[in-house]
């Protein structure tokens, strides 16, 4: 690939690819049309600001990372794989695709109960460990 072309776009793409997310998706979420990301792809053209920022913060990744390839430690530790964040980030954006389908009111107490229990691991205390102390 020329040099002079920038490689934005492609790593928008893979980042779509590798997540399970349309492309229709992506372009409507943060308001530009498909042609814009295939034309990108194609030329390897920069994107505007405001595309690259609102990029940044859908993915969740770094501008450094999605203009330049270069990669820091929060997005990417260093014992993962890109395998292992493929197979893990598809389960999670599955979920996540179906607990948007679940009504709101069903909805949160899912999610207060998984905020609750991934508390309780990040303290290192095994679930059933700290239902016994609350019994």
């Amino acid at each position: 690939m020329d040099s002079s072309k920038c490689e934005f776009w492609q790593r928008i793409n893979d980042e779509l690819e590798f997540r399970g997310i349309d492309r229709k998706v992506f372009a409507r979420d943060i308001g530009i049309s498909v042609n814009t990301i295939a034309s990108g792809v194609s030329r390897g053209s920069k994107p505007d600001v405001e595309i690259a920022l609102k990029s940044s913060k859908y993915f969740k990744l770094s501008l450094d990372y999605l203009l330049y390839g270069r990669q820091g430690e929060e997005e990417v530790a260093v014992s993962e794989t890109k395998e292992y964040r493929i197979t893990h980030d598809r389960d999670f954006f599955s979920i996540y695709r179906k607990l948007e389908l679940i009504p709101e009111i069903t909805r949160e107490p899912i999610i207060r109960m998984i905020t609750e229990m991934s508390r309780k691991y990040e303290k290192n205390l095994p679930f059933d460990e700290e239902q016994e102390k609350i019994k």
